[in-house]
């Protein structure tokens, strides 16, 4: 059974014990996970294969139902900062994947199951953000923000 989920986006979820700890004003993030596709990234399915929302999400369900479990994700033992100058101050708390290489690999075959391109990822989880939310964590973390 695959510990894929998919809701809107791919991920895969994340158990940390004991939790990082709120930092600069940033609220923990409940229900942690490694984020593997984003939804804006599962949107050309619907273009390429001509598809409903519906539709759509019903074949990403089967594919993730049916995709091999992914690698044991080795996170980093230390919590960095990302910080966006955007429309407002965003900042996130985010925990490094460190067996980079070996999840691209399997995001590739999800990637390949999919009939989409290939895309690059950096893998990390992120622990905090300004409201606590998943969905308003800092979407591009990369490894410039190490």
């Amino acid at each position: 059974m695959s510990s894929l989920r998919y809701a809107g986006s791919i991920s895969i979820p994340v158990e940390i014990t004991p939790r990082p700890q709120d930092t600069d004003g940033c609220i923990a993030i409940d229900n942690l996970h490694c984020t593997i596709l984003l939804p804006s990234q599962l949107k050309i399915l619907k273009e390429t294969h001509d598809l409903s929302n519906k539709e759509m999400k019903n074949m990403v369900k089967d594919i993730v139902a049916s995709h091999p479990s992914p690698p044991m994700l080795v996170l980093g033992s230390e919590t960095h900062k990302a910080l966006r100058y955007n429309l407002y101050h965003q900042i996130t708390h985010f925990i490094e994947v460190l067996n980079q290489e070996e999840m691209q690999a399997y995001l590739n075959t999800l990637t390949d199951a999919l009939g989409i391109d290939n895309v690059e990822r950096f893998f990390h989880v992120s622990v905090a953000n300004d409201t606590g939310k998943p969905t308003d964590s800092i979407g591009d973390i990369n490894g410039d923000d190490l």
